[in-house]
Protein backbone atom coordinates (compact mmCIF):
# COMPACT_ATOMS: atom_id res chain seq x y z
CA UNK A 1 0.00 0.00 0.00
CA UNK A 2 1.23 3.37 -0.85
CA UNK A 3 0.02 6.99 -0.06
CA UNK A 4 0.98 9.78 -1.99
CA UNK A 5 -0.41 13.66 -2.00
CA UNK A 6 -2.08 14.16 -5.31
CA UNK A 7 -3.68 17.87 -4.23
CA UNK A 8 -1.68 19.92 -1.65
CA UNK A 9 -0.97 23.74 -1.88
CA UNK A 10 2.38 25.10 -1.73
CA UNK A 11 0.84 28.12 0.36
CA UNK A 12 -2.20 28.39 2.36
CA UNK A 13 -4.06 31.10 4.19
CA UNK A 14 -4.27 31.35 8.24
CA UNK A 15 -7.59 30.95 9.58
CA UNK A 16 -8.90 29.00 6.82
CA UNK A 17 -9.96 25.40 5.59
CA UNK A 18 -7.53 23.63 3.12
CA UNK A 19 -8.77 20.29 1.72
CA UNK A 20 -5.94 17.91 0.89
CA UNK A 21 -6.14 14.86 -1.55
CA UNK A 22 -4.51 11.63 -1.36
CA UNK A 23 -3.64 8.49 -3.28
CA UNK A 24 -3.73 5.63 -1.31
CA UNK A 25 -6.03 1.88 -1.95
CA UNK A 26 -9.51 2.02 -2.00
CA UNK A 27 -11.46 1.85 1.71
CA UNK A 28 -7.67 2.73 3.53
CA UNK A 29 -8.54 5.35 6.32
CA UNK A 30 -6.34 8.28 5.85
CA UNK A 31 -5.51 11.27 8.25
CA UNK A 32 -2.95 14.07 8.19
CA UNK A 33 -0.04 15.39 10.84
CA UNK A 34 1.06 18.19 10.73
CA UNK A 35 4.02 19.98 12.58
CA UNK A 36 4.59 23.58 12.69
CA UNK A 37 7.66 25.56 13.29
CA UNK A 38 5.67 27.57 15.69
CA UNK A 39 2.57 27.25 18.48
CA UNK A 40 0.64 25.06 18.54
CA UNK A 41 3.40 22.48 16.96
CA UNK A 42 1.14 19.57 16.33
CA UNK A 43 -1.69 18.59 14.65
CA UNK A 44 -3.54 15.96 13.38
CA UNK A 45 -7.05 15.53 11.68
CA UNK A 46 -9.78 12.85 11.50
CA UNK A 47 -9.41 9.79 9.50
CA UNK A 48 -11.36 10.18 6.51
CA UNK A 49 -11.84 6.79 4.17
CA UNK A 50 -10.79 6.73 0.80
CA UNK A 51 -13.35 6.10 -2.36
CA UNK A 52 -13.35 2.68 -4.84
CA UNK A 53 -10.60 4.78 -6.87
CA UNK A 54 -7.97 5.55 -3.72
CA UNK A 55 -8.76 8.88 -3.49
CA UNK A 56 -9.46 10.63 -0.58
CA UNK A 57 -10.30 14.60 0.68
CA UNK A 58 -9.04 15.59 4.32
CA UNK A 59 -10.20 18.84 5.60
CA UNK A 60 -7.61 20.45 7.70
CA UNK A 61 -8.53 23.55 9.28
CA UNK A 62 -5.40 26.03 10.21
CA UNK A 63 -5.82 28.46 12.96
CA UNK A 64 -2.21 29.46 14.00
CA UNK A 65 -1.71 31.20 16.75
CA UNK A 66 2.02 32.49 16.77
CA UNK A 67 2.10 35.09 14.40
CA UNK A 68 3.48 38.22 15.12
CA UNK A 69 5.95 40.52 14.14
CA UNK A 70 8.72 38.50 15.16
CA UNK A 71 7.12 35.44 13.20
CA UNK A 72 5.97 36.66 10.19
CA UNK A 73 5.84 33.23 8.51
CA UNK A 74 5.18 29.61 9.45
CA UNK A 75 6.05 26.44 7.77
CA UNK A 76 4.02 23.15 8.12
CA UNK A 77 5.07 19.85 7.37
CA UNK A 78 2.36 18.04 6.34
CA UNK A 79 2.67 13.93 6.16
CA UNK A 80 -0.52 11.56 5.18
CA UNK A 81 -0.74 8.34 6.87
CA UNK A 82 -3.12 5.48 5.99
CA UNK A 83 -4.10 2.21 7.17
CA UNK A 84 -6.18 -0.24 5.35
CA UNK A 85 -8.30 -2.82 6.91
CA UNK A 86 -5.41 -4.79 8.37
CA UNK A 87 -4.07 -2.44 10.35
CA UNK A 88 -1.32 -1.95 7.88
CA UNK A 89 0.26 1.36 7.85
CA UNK A 90 2.09 3.71 5.57
CA UNK A 91 3.29 7.48 5.28
CA UNK A 92 3.55 9.80 2.19
CA UNK A 93 6.74 11.42 2.10
CA UNK A 94 6.21 14.79 3.79
CA UNK A 95 5.54 18.34 2.11
CA UNK A 96 6.04 21.53 3.54
CA UNK A 97 3.26 24.15 3.59
CA UNK A 98 3.78 27.94 4.18
CA UNK A 99 0.82 29.31 6.05
CA UNK A 100 0.40 32.65 5.44
CA UNK A 101 -0.79 35.09 7.98
CA UNK A 102 -4.31 37.11 8.02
Amino acid sequence: MTVQFTNLPAQAPNHSTVNVTVATQPGATVKLLITYNASPSFQQTTEVTADANGAATIPWTIDERAFSRFTPAIAARVTAIASDQNNQQTTSQPATVQILGK
